[in-house]
Formats: structure tokens, C-alpha cells, sequence
């Protein structure tokens, strides 16, 4: 029986890109979420919900692949990275 610590760096840095990627990529998006819901002096209790639910996603998220290693924390957070990114330049051309 293996756990997400002996798994081979070659299997656990790719897995932890993708989960990063797709962890950065919600994170992101909630939180432009979030600020649409500001500006439009939204539910503040929607607010809180998703501002609360995003963080607690990311760091455990991150926590995950610390107790894994550095490489998958680095993968992770290269993840997180491009879904921002994506995030970004996809509500940069949006008006």
C-alpha cells in the first residue's frame, strides 16, 4: 500500500502541477467572483462564504504537497500559477 509520501517524485510532481494548476485555477476565479460580488454590494455573507472556502482550499491544497516535498510543492505552486494566468488573460480582453 503506497501514500502520496512514497510515491516516486516522477509520478508526484505532474500530479501536484495538475492539482495546483486546477486549485489556482478556482482559486482565481472565486476570487474574481468575490470582487464582482463587492462591487455589486452582493451578499456579503456569499462573500464570506467564498473568501473562507477559497483559503481553506489553497492551504490545504499547498499543506498536501509540502508533506510530500518540496517538489511537489513547487509543482503545486507552478500549477496555481498557470491558472492564474490563464485566469488573467482570459478577464483582460472581457470588457
Amino acid at each position: 500500500m503506497s501514500t502520496l509520501a512514497t510515491l516516486p517524485w516522477h509520478i508526484a510532481v505532474p500530479l501536484f502541477f495538475a492539482g495546483g494548476f486546477l486549485l489556482g485555477f478556482g482559486y482565481f476565479s472565486a476570487l474574481r467572483r468575490t470582487t464582482a460580488l463587492l462591487l455589486r454590494q452582493g451578499s456579503m455573507l456569499l462573500v464570506l462564504a467564498l473568501t473562507l472556502a477559497r483559503m481553506a482550499a489553497i492551504t490545504a491544497g499547498f499543506f498536501l504537497a509540502a508533506l510530500v516535498g518540496w517538489q511537489a510543492l513547487l509543482a503545486a505552486f507552478a500549477g496555481a500559477m498557470l491558472g492564474r494566468a490563464l485566469i488573467v488573460a482570459k478577464h483582460q480582453a472581457a470588457p
